[in-house]
């Protein structure tokens, strides 16, 4: 670890450069401590923060880097070990997969803080897309185009349709916007996509990542967007809103507001060529999207649900069943190193005094935009869902299919949004497998049928 410790030194060296720039005068010349040879002569005071901030930033990506990939090779050592040990943990799975699966479940542990989790979290999948690019080539070519998501204001007719989050939605769109708040975001194509400069007459989906809410990137789900759009032929806009612990709920949602609005106001998509589409905590956040603005908007064109995270009670069987297979584990509402927790857990003290944190949780489990397995389902639009019979998920997954097919069966067929719900079910897979395990055995056919879902909404 001596590059790393290197570099550390070089980062505490340019921080402290840094700090110490800031008490200059314009004009100042600046010397190195040692041999009071003058670096550099700016004639402003911002000239010489850029620079030494500009350099101290390349710095500390390459650190997170070169830690991902260190940690990276120490958890693929562990997995190999106890491959070659014990086997696979399913008897069809190869070594990726188990890879895959071991690789997911550190990222997921609740205990896994710090810097060295946040950099695994954040470039692993960056460090294995350019392993095999380099190994098997471009796959998937595509364009990659950065968009800065402007804030957006929350009008009321809108903010109300979020039950016990309204209030706080008004507030901070008000404060975004004041502040000029931007969120992050990339539109991936594939090459034999024409997409036009505007008019934009087509589809498109709008995707969020999966990672309870805690961790993931753009740069980790990329590879996932080129797939996607390669299937069904239509531009990725891939947002990365803000992740909990810093941001509590419904910043996300929010964000995920200010997505949507983009894409129709910005951009011109009308509602119903815009599929949204997640995996995991992605997923329940495209359902959250749905809830509030279903009743003001024409329905959306449809739904792409990938491992959904539909509930957080974790009382139905295949938490149990499939705990020692998947890499999810369930976690306790009220304990502050779980992502429930630190999504949700109270920030005002008066709330813990008068309800109590284990209460207080409780009721926020039951709430439809967190659970969406207890929400009004009868009018969801066109709805793919892919799960796996190994995941913990799998029983709250297929019962929030089965109350959304009944749902929209006494709906019956006279609403604009009535639109049938699909369950696929992949037989040997983990968690968000379309992630974790891409390359197993029949995935193609699970990738065709979303791309078939795609061209049946004409």
């Amino acid at each position: 670890m001596d590059a790393a410790s290197n570099l550390q030194q070089r980062i505490d060296e340019l921080a402290v450069t840094v700090a110490e720039l800031e008490s200059l005068s314009p004009g100042a010349r600046v010397y190195q401590k040692k041999t009071s040879t003058p670096i550099y002569f700016l004639s402003s005071k911002a000239d010489a923060m850029r620079e030494k901030s500009g350099e101290l930033e390349r710095l500390k990506s390459g650190r997170r880097v070169l830690l991902a990939t260190v940690n990276f090779i120490c958890i693929a050592t562990k997995s190999s070990a106890r491959y070659i040990l014990y086997g696979p943990r399913v008897s069809s799975w190869d070594f990726r997969t188990n890879l895959g699966r071991d690789v997911f479940w550190y990222i997921s542990q609740a205990n896994s803080s710090g810097i060295v989790h946040r950099a695994s979290s954040r470039y692993w999948g960056v460090i294995v897309r350019s392993v095999e690019k380099a190994a098997f080539g471009d796959r998937y070519p595509s364009t990659v185009s950065c968009i800065q998501i402007p804030a957006v204001p929350v009008s009321c007719s809108i903010a109300q349709n979020a039950g016990r989050w309204e209030s706080q939605l008004l507030r901070m769109s008000a404060e975004a916007v004041a502040s000029g708040t931007t969120i992050r975001a990339e539109r991936i194509a594939h090459t034999s996509i024409d997409i036009p400069q505007s008019n934009h007459t087509g589809k498109a989906i709008l995707y969020f990542h999966g990672g309870a809410y805690v961790v993931g990137s753009l740069e980790a789900y990329r590879d996932l967007h080129m797939h996607l759009s390669s299937s069904t032929k239509l531009p990725i806009y891939s947002v990365e809103y803000r992740l909990a612990p810093q941001f509590k709920y419904p910043v996300q949602l929010y964000d995920a507001f200010c997505a949507y609005t983009y894409l129709r106001q910005g951009l011109g998509y009308e509602a119903r060529n815009i599929v949204v589409a997640g995996d995991s905590a992605g997923g329940n956040l495209a359902l959250a999207l749905w809830q509030l603005v279903r009743p003001h908007n024409e329905p959306i064109a449809a739904l792409i649900l990938l491992s959904p995270r539909v509930d957080i009670s974790y009382t139905r069987d295949t938490w149990r069943t499939n705990s020692d297979i998947d890499y999810l584990e369930p976690e306790r509402l009220d304990d502050p190193e779980s992502s429930i927790y630190k999504l949700l857990g109270p920030r005002d003290f008066a709330i813990i005094e008068s309800k109590g944190t284990a209460s207080y949780m409780k009721e926020l489990a039951n709430d439809p935009f967190i659970a969406p397995i207890n929400a009004d389902l009868s009018e969801l639009p066109p709805t793919l869902i892919q799960a796996s019979r190994l995941e913990t998920m799998y029983s709250d997954i297929c019962e929030f299919a089965a109350r959304a097919t009944a749902s929209v069966q006494r709906r019956g067929k006279d609403t604009k949004y009535d639109g049938p719900v699909k369950l696929q079910v992949f037989p040997d897979g983990v968690h968000v497998f379309h992630v974790v395990t891409p390359h197993m055995r029949g995935m193609d056919v699970f990738w065709g049928n979303i791309g078939s879902f795609i061209q049946s909404l004409g």
